[in-house]
């Protein structure tokens, strides 16, 4: 499905007019449930980006971590 702006000439087509007539409520209906499609998938790529970015910018914190050193009192028991 194609985008849903002004400027679309695909949006002119009878057949497509008919479906998102903005004269009835079927067709309100119909265009506000495309343009909820289009956002919910536009969220949705920007969710991972966002992820992306966290986990990439997590990356070097890796490297400062070091394995926990045995305490005194654990390093008899496990002797």
């Amino acid at each position: 499905m194609e985008h849903v702006t002004p400027f679309n000439p695909a949006l002119r087509d009878p057949a497509i007019s008919h479906i998102w007539d903005m004269a009835t409520v079927a067709g309100r209906a119909a265009l506000n449930a495309e343009v909820t499609r289009q956002a919910t998938i536009v969220a949705y790529s920007n969710d991972f980006r966002l992820m992306m970015i966290i986990a990439l910018a997590s990356v070097p914190f890796i490297f400062l971590l070091r394995r926990a050193q045995p305490k005194a009192e654990q390093a008899a028991v496990l002797e």
